[in-house]
């Protein structure tokens, strides 16, 4: 049934059919029968995207359309938090990387301001934006030597989205994640991308 809810989303015709079903009833079954290993193919798709190429250049959107993605985060986040925290950071890291493979000015600033929640982001609904969000909270929700983990990987990613949530987590988690920062070999200072993220663990933590 997981590959019938994929078919019907990637039909334009059906997609927003199904779309509230998804958020509203068929996520919250699966945490409520403890079908992780179901849960996890379905966040897999849910979280998905299509490429939308009428623009100037090619644009990520939810597959679930971006509005019902939102209302589907909104209700499920915390349980999916609760139930499979690693597996869900994992789905929203491939998603991040495949994206960025395909266009590497993805995942802007300009669209994601902060990190953390922050009035200044304005795209909140935005797919890239939603998608590092949910993959925030869930790394957030790991114990620390699993947050550790990410972060060894994370800040030596070249691409600033991934190096903005490993300072972010640092920021979080900095008495397990400080020593990565501080044994870094570049000059964080240097990538005007990170900006926000580097000075706001330096004035907590380093000040």
């Amino acid at each position: 049934h997981i590959e019938y809810v994929e078919e019907l989303l990637l039909s334009s015709k059906n997609a927003t059919l199904i779309a509230n079903d998804v958020g509203e009833i068929l996520i919250p079954r699966l945490l409520r029968e403890c079908e992780k290993n179901f849960l996890v193919q379905l966040l897999r798709i849910v979280l998905g995207y299509r490429v939308n190429q009428s623009r100037r250049r090619p644009e990520y959107e939810s597959i679930l359309e971006d509005h019902w993605l939102a209302r589907a985060i909104e209700r499920n986040k915390s349980a999916i938090g609760q139930s499979i925290p690693q597996d869900a950071a994992n789905i929203g890291l491939e998603l991040m990387h495949e994206i960025v493979r395909r266009n590497a000015e993805s995942f802007s600033y300009v669209y994601i301001p902060t990190i953390e929640d922050h009035d200044q982001t304005r795209f909140r609904d935005r797919y890239e934006c939603q998608l590092t969000y949910f993959t925030r909270d869930m790394l957030v929700l790991l114990s620390e030597s699993e947050t550790a983990s990410f972060v060894r990987i994370l800040i030596r990613e070249k691409h600033a989205i991934f190096v903005r949530l490993a300072l972010f987590l640092i920021t979080q988690k900095y008495e397990a994640c400080s020593s990565m920062f501080w044994s870094i070999r570049w000059n964080p200072l240097d990538r005007i991308a990170i900006t926000h993220e580097l000075f706001q663990l330096i004035d907590l933590h380093a000040a």
